[in-house]
């Protein structure tokens, strides 16, 4: 640019002559050398400090294992609360007070797997490294409380170090509370060092980590029987605590995760009429040119709304990147820098003056960050008002976020998976099979069993109209999610004059011909972390995603199957769940006010909560299809349900990796229009056999219960 535009663009006044972002102060960690680094810093009080750390994190060069002690956690913060983008968590929260407690976060990537047996009354938490072509390295992360006996410390310690094996890696980090400075020689030392040495493990810090105005000491350690292979080892002093972080660096061969690559539909250069206009020139009738195939018809319907699709709206990847912090400042970073300079000073010179200045930046750091942090939340929730979708969308900016399942191995069967396809493929695989497992318990069910009851009434399957379709494409929700055909809810809705007519004729043939379409019932399942042992899938929801246009059929058998069994009250009067103008506050009602006649009355009343463990999973098909018929469905929209049922297929997806199609041969699908109201059919006549004692219902969720005057007629019923 001359010299003359630069000045009339400056002259204009709303030009930053240096347009980019803010220069914000850099506060990443200043570890130099490549390998495996394990940083630990007793951070007193995880959840106040996270905020910080993260920014740091994302300044730093990737650090593989990062250890905390004295995190302060209780079991009512959950793992969302304290989740670092990018790792897993790995914690032991002091129970019975206050205080203490230490953690381990493993980067996503690392193959690891915990080490709980490890773990004894000493605050401890353990993992163990498995590094393809090395011996496994087992870290551990230990807090010893200046009250905690000394003696029984140790021998918790030891007992620890026993439990490693002989032939393994190790490095342990933590606050002792034990002075290991050149010059300390007291007796708590003395012990440590005796130990140490008995399982060959040497101490890498040389300078204090714990600097105050009066005192310094050296209680943060780190321990190594591998004290060769440590290509480097520290003291940071950062001013997020009294305690400065210490840090090694393993010589080993560390696999970087390369970047998570999200796929995503490309709206960027979307035109909607455009869009419209080229699907109006499709050759719809082209695909039913062989009408006895519905698979055949519903592939070539897919392929030509597909094509029209990706040209108008292309599927791309990018890269997933850190979230960055918002609310961060650069006079925020400068703070936090100006914070640190002062305490290496203070250190240093031992300045009166120095820790003045230190204290009084700590404090204003921390009032910054909250009210920088406060400002943003309160804006964004200012600007959501009146608007609840925004709202909620806000809502979870501020509320931590599910976790998502990124770990390094999960053990199914006695079989370790480590790898992403494979992690996915065993998913795949535990997900299918636990229905047919828990089945086999009650295989001595014939399919005769079931429905008490008859109905003189038929249900018949009656062809869907244009007009239906149309109001159910409208609406659906634009940012549903897709399922395996990939195709957008917000491009079907888009579409919806031009291929109501033609999805219609589809539906129409699919009820006419009795065939539910294979391509409709292939699922894409993502597992959900609920609790517990991150390598244990049972501890995973696996949340199905269906194709959009198949809910639509879906939705029209939904509703006259509903309406027929409404009409002929044919459903339980003690079923609650997934009934129109039915909910859980009225079957509690139903079970309370219950409780409260025999009360009255003078009655004892027993009650039996019953949760059916994967009832949806286990439905058997031919029972179903069974007490369907009892119900007055016919022979052509029994067809049609054992179509629907069977011949269904799913794949998982983690972390990018798909698993191979695995058959599913039982139960009602998950995540489908349909299911619940099926399961609600197969449950219908419990009631029924119950003849001792009452029962209310909600879909699987089920209460049984009995009064009596007597306590020995409660017990036997």
């Amino acid at each position: 640019m001359c010299l003359w535009s630069s000045i009339y663009l400056l002259m204009a006044g709303d030009i930053c002559p240096q347009p980019g972002p803010d220069d914000v102060t850099q506060l990443g960690l200043d570890i130099k050398s490549r390998g495996l680094s394990v940083i630990h810093l007793n951070v007193r009080s995880l959840r106040s400090k996270l905020d910080e750390l993260k920014v740091r994190l994302r300044d730093s060069k990737s650090i593989d294992v990062l250890t905390f002690s004295e995190t302060w956690l209780h079991p009512n913060i959950s793992d969302e609360e304290i989740q670092i983008p990018g790792y897993t968590s790995l914690r032991h929260d002091r129970t019975g007070k206050t205080g203490g407690g230490v953690i381990i976060y493993c980067r996503n990537g690392l193959t690891f797997i915990t080490r709980d047996e490890l773990k004894n009354s000493n605050e401890s938490v353990w993992v163990q490294i498995n590094r393809n072509k090395c011996k496994p390295l087992v870290i551990g992360c230990v807090y010893r409380p200046p009250d905690q006996p000394i003696d029984n410390f140790i021998d918790n310690f030891n007992t620890s170090l026993n439990g490693i094996e002989q032939d393994f890696d190790k490095i342990v980090l933590g606050d002792f509370n034990i002075d290991f400075t050149k010059n300390a020689n007291s007796p708590h030392k003395r012990m440590l060092k005796r130990i140490t040495n008995l399982n060959d493990l040497s101490q890498l810090i040389e300078l204090p980590t714990r600097v105050t105005e009066n005192s310094q000491s050296l209680i943060d350690l780190i321990f190594t029987n591998v004290q060769h292979r440590i290509k480097e080892q520290g003291v940071i002093p950062i001013g997020l605590s009294d305690h400065f972080l210490t840090y090694c660096v393993f010589k080993c061969g560390v696999v970087r995760t390369s970047p998570k690559i999200i796929e995503f539909r490309s709206f960027k250069t979307y035109n909607k009429d455009a869009f419209v206009k080229d699907l109006t020139t499709v050759p719809w009738h082209v695909a039913f040119n062989n009408p006895e195939n519905v698979n055949d018809c519903v592939y070539a319907w897919n392929k030509l709304f597909t094509d029209v699709m990706n040209d108008h709206a292309p599927i791309k990847t990018r890269r997933s990147s850190r979230p960055p912090t918002p609310w961060m400042t650069s006079e925020i970073a400068k703070l936090i820098s100006d914070r640190d300079f002062y305490l290496k000073k203070a250190k240093r010179d031992k300045s009166s003056n120095h820790w003045v200045k230190y204290k009084n930046l700590r404090n204003d750091v921390h009032r910054h960050i909250e009210k920088a942090k406060s400002d943003y939340y309160t804006n964004i929730l200012h600007e959501c008002r009146g608007d609840s979708a925004k709202l909620w969308k806000a809502f979870n900016q501020v509320l931590p976020a599910k976790l998502t399942p990124t770990f390094s191995s999960l053990k199914v069967d006695d079989i370790t998976y480590t790898t992403a396809k494979s992690i996915a493929d065993g998913f795949n695989t535990f997900f299918v099979s636990v229905g047919n497992k828990l089945a086999e318990c009650f295989s001595h069910c014939s399919e005769e069993s079931g429905s008490l009851g008859t109905c003189n009434s038929t249900f018949t399957i009656a062809p869907v109209t244009s007009e239906f379709v149309s109001k159910c494409i409208i609406q659906l929700k634009s940012n549903k999610a897709t399922g395996l055909d990939k195709i957008s809810a917000r491009m079907i809705k888009d579409a919806v004059s031009v291929i109501t007519p033609s999805l219609t004729k589809l539906f129409n043939l699919s009820i006419q011909e009795k065939v539910f379409p294979n391509n409709w019932k292939s699922a894409r399942i993502i597992p959900i972390y609920k609790s517990g042992d991150k390598q244990n899938p049972s501890n995973y929801r696996p949340i199905s995603i269906l194709p959009t246009i198949s809910k639509i059929l879906e939705k029209a058998i939904h509703k006259q199957l509903s309406a027929f069994l409404d009409d002929n009250d044919l459903l339980s009067t003690s079923q609650f769940g997934f009934r129109l103008n039915s909910n859980t506050v009225l079957a509690t009602a139903q079970f309370t006010d219950k409780v409260l006649q025999s009360m009255d009355a003078g009655e004892l009343t027993g009650t039996v909560f019953i949760d059916l463990a994967k009832a949806f999973d286990t439905v058997n098909h031919g029972i179903l299809l069974r007490k369907l018929h009892l119900l007055g469905a016919d022979d052509h929209a029994c067809e049609w349900f054992k179509s629907f049922l069977s011949e269904r297929s799913q794949v998982t997806v983690y972390n990018n990796a798909q698993s191979e199609t695995a058959k599913i041969s039982i139960g009602v699908a998950q995540g489908s229009i349909l299911g619940p109201l099926l399961f609600v059919i197969y449950v219908n006549d419990l009631p029924n056999v119950l003849e001792s004692c009452h029962v209310t219902l909600f879909a699987d969720d089920t209460v049984l219960y009995c009064s009596s005057k007597c306590p020995k007629l409660l017990q036997q019923n």
